[in-house]
């Protein structure tokens, strides 16, 4: 029995609607936390360039990240070491934003800071080319 155009039709959009669903599902959401000003810039523009990510949040705390984390479940946090510059134990206070299936990737300002939270958690030393910087961030949202 022949399919009617209208049942064809019906069934491709079925089609489109079920690879439009896993799109979404495979879209990311990514945490920026770094104080307001051209840095902070810099980088949500960096990161709006990769394809799959869905959500964007800024945060310019700790406690404010570790909100968001909790609230959204990101794919990835892309934290400013500077912000927790003044705890006695900077690796420790990031236990607050840590949780599973989120990967957390530490700018910091030079290898003194650096050795700080190493080799716990992977760390990009400021300044360095964007396009390894990207390629860091976008190893991470893959899990290559």
């Amino acid at each position: 029995m022949p399919q009617s155009d209208s049942y064809r039709a019906d069934s491709e959009q079925l089609k489109q609607h079920r690879e439009d669903d896993n799109r979404i599902e495979k879209r990311k959401c990514i945490v920026l936390a770094s104080e307001p000003g051209v840095f902070r810039n810099s980088l949500q523009n960096l990161l709006g360039t990769f394809p799959n990510v869905d959500v964007l949040i800024l945060t310019s705390s700790l406690t404010g990240t570790a909100t968001a984390v909790k609230k959204h479940s990101p794919a990835l946090v892309v934290f400013d070491a500077n912000l927790i510059k003044q705890e006695p134990a900077p690796a420790e206070s990031l236990v607050s934003i840590e949780i599973d299936k989120t990967h957390l990737l530490l700018l910091v300002n030079d290898a003194e800071q650096a050795a700080q939270f190493q080799p716990t958690h992977p760390v990009m030393i400021k300044g360095i080319r964007p396009e390894l910087l990207s390629q860091r961030i976008e190893s991470l949202l893959t899990g290559a």
